[in-house]
């Protein structure tokens, strides 16, 4: 069936906007309605309706998770995303005719009333179910100000239900025993005034926010927090040890994660009574791996028993898996930890921030820990992400100008091309050679792009890179998968060797290494190397360069940033922030003055209805919130 087919003809630029599958699923909103009687031509006819079914599934294709109907927000929205094209020289393109936001407004209300199996009308702070019509358009008062596909919303909804603490399984996890029978200042170790507010936050309330940027000593809060715990935990005489889960969007985050932690708990307590206090979730790693979510299964199929479950870079988490993390740990206190001007999750939404967007009208404040000292050397490179972080252009330049011989600007990438072709030689050098000095070179520089094709791109400096390398012996093209020499980046968890010190995680880079016994990849930490051979790994490729994306989470002391050669949608406060802040020492930006600016000018935009969500539920039950928050 091809129900839209008569629109498309007739608004020929709406093949231009639309993808396939935005295409598809308004068509099966129509399919449905006709099952209740509605015929097809009725629902055809309201052309607005159908426009506007298409711009909300198109912001969902752009990781939206609602549309906001404010005449001024949408409006923006469209001039800048949703009524734009990719032209044929790769630039986002303002198609004609932008509709009128009110018509698209008043059309979503119309076809509320005639075709109800498409369109729920929800007043905020209502019940929502998580069946019925496909889309929800919600309500304050009598204004019609946000519309979303219905899994979107009930998660907003389940999620601010959680915040405010109004679920009706409120946690009953001996957090709650342990922070009743003492004070909260007994066993504590000495902590800053801010880490202190976050360990009685985290003990007082089911959900709550560690946030700061890097070197704010998130890793060392969340440590001093377990440490609080074990004298209380011994005090109580409790049986059995504190149920602890520690998991990240991703295995290799989590997995760093709880180096981290070990190492610090390991420095102030003594194994045996870290374990007879604490307990480590067996499922303990990536969300996925946590929530048991398969790639079969996209929903989690078990309650996560522990009382207290600590997430790491949960700037990267989107909506869906947090609602899924919250529903199955109802029981636990839930304690997210990142940054959220680092780049949002590759899905639907940007969760951590509209977190804290939420608490803007001091509702949720108190739940939320902000780290600002910053205890990492090199406060120039700081400087340098708090400019970027504001779009402050002048400041910007001020950082570089200042200290060019730690923030490095190149206009062009040929300009950098040898001297990264001689690191990449180095390495290559010492891949044979010296295999601790290949892992210590892993650490020390990277190359990251924000693209994958084109001009400075993933592609281009692999390309240039592995043709520099031949001259000197590299054998790109020889019997085995990946010659000696070659960095590798993992594109997949490992299964095989789960629970395995040598388990491999997405994201992991190691290099391919000559050995007595023959070549093998080696993987750090440079401490403690995880040695193996080549024919026992199975996604993985070059790792010449890194995608920022990738790069989350991982610090190395020199960091080149290489950005394209033209303006792209995808250059935005948050890639350059996410960039400059895994560098420890220097950091070099390829990319012209005017790309930069235009970067520093552009941030990322997920809209949501959470912290309206937020703001009605707390009003119509206040009384609810008020003492089941203390």
């Amino acid at each position: 069936m091809n129900e839209l087919g008569t629109l498309f003809s007739s608004n020929p630029h709406w093949s231009l906007l639309f993808h396939e599958q935005d295409r598809m699923l308004v068509e099966s909103m129509i399919r449905l309605a006709s099952r209740e009687g509605l015929e097809i031509a009725v629902l055809i006819e309201q052309s607005n309706a159908m426009l506007a079914l298409l711009l909300l599934t198109k912001s969902v294709r752009l990781q939206h998770v609602a549309l906001a109907l404010d005449a001024h927000e949408l409006d923006g929205l469209l001039a800048d995303q949703l009524w734009t094209y990719e032209n044929e020289f790769g630039q986002r393109q303002l198609a004609p005719q932008k509709p009128e936001v009110h018509v698209l407004r008043d059309a979503l209300i119309n076809l509320a009333h005639i075709a109800p199996a498409i369109i729920e009308t929800s007043q905020f702070g209502d019940e929502l179910s998580a069946f019925g019509p496909v889309v929800v358009l919600s309500r304050i008062k009598d204004q019609a100000t946000f519309v979303a596909i219905r899994r979107y919303a009930f998660a907003e909804q389940y999620v601010a239900l959680r915040l405010l603490n109004l679920v009706s399984a409120a946690p009953t996890s001996m957090l709650h025993e342990l922070r009743r029978q003492t004070s909260s200042d007994d066993g504590v170790v000495v902590v800053t005034e801010e880490q202190q507010h976050f360990i009685e936050r985290a003990l007082q309330y089911p959900v709550t926010v560690l946030t700061g940027g890097p070197g704010t000593g998130k890793t060392t809060a969340i440590a001093n927090l377990l440490s609080s715990l074990i004298p209380r935990h011994h005090e109580t005489g409790t049986k059995r040890p504190l149920r602890v889960a520690l998991c990240a969007p991703t295995a290799k985050a989590a997995v760093r994660m709880r180096e981290a932690i070990d190492a610090a708990l390991e420095a102030s307590h003594d194994p045996g009574s870290i374990a007879q206090a604490l307990s480590i979730d067996e499922r303990s790693g990536s969300l996925h791996r946590l929530l048991r979510i398969r790639p079969d299964n996209s929903r989690a199929v078990t309650p996560v028993l522990a009382d207290l479950v600590i997430v790491d870079e949960a700037s990267m988490l989107e909506f869906g898996l947090l609602e899924q993390l919250l529903r199955s740990c109802e029981n636990s206190h839930v304690v997210l930890v990142g940054d959220p001007d680092q780049l949002a999750s590759v899905n639907v939404g940007a969760a951590l921030r509209d977190i804290i967007d939420s608490s803007s009208d001091a509702l949720l404040d108190d739940q939320i820990t902000r780290l600002r000292t910053n205890y990492r050397s090199g406060g120039e490179l700081v400087a340098l992400a708090k400019c970027i972080n504001d779009g402050d252009i002048a400041g910007f330049k001020s950082v570089h100008e200042q200290h060019p011989e730690l923030v490095r600007r190149v206009a062009r990438h040929s300009d950098l091309l040898e001297e990264i072709c001689e690191h990449a030689r180095e390495l290559f050098d010492a891949a044979r050679h010296d295999e601790q000095r290949a892992l210590e070179l892993l650490r020390e520089r990277t190359m990251l792009c924000a693209t994958r094709i084109g001009v400075g791109s993933l592609q281009w400096w692999r390309t240039r890179i592995t043709r520099e390398l031949r001259r000197f012996g590299w054998d790109e093209n020889g019997s085995r998968r990946f010659a000696v020499g070659t960095p590798l980046l993992i594109t997949a968890n490992e299964a095989t060797f789960a629970g395995s010190t040598s388990t491999l995680f997405n994201g992991d880079v190691g290099i391919v290494s000559e050995g007595t016994e023959g070549p093998h990849v080696l993987f750090g930490p440079t401490e403690h190397p995880r040695k193996r051979k080549i024919e026992s790994i199975d996604q993985a490729e070059p790792a010449w360069a890194l995608t920022i994306h990738k790069s989350q989470g991982s610090e190395y002391d020199d960091v080149v940033i290489s950005l394209p050669d033209y303006d792209a949608p995808l250059l935005t406060r948050e890639l350059l922030y996410t960039a400059v802040t895994r560098a420890k020492k220097h950091v070099t930006i390829i990319g012209n003055d005017q790309l930069v600016e235009r970067a520093l000018g552009r941030r990322i935009s997920r809209v949501s209805s959470l912290k309206e969500r937020v703001r009605a539920l707390h009003e119509k039950a206040p009384a609810a919130s008020t003492s089941n928050r203390r």
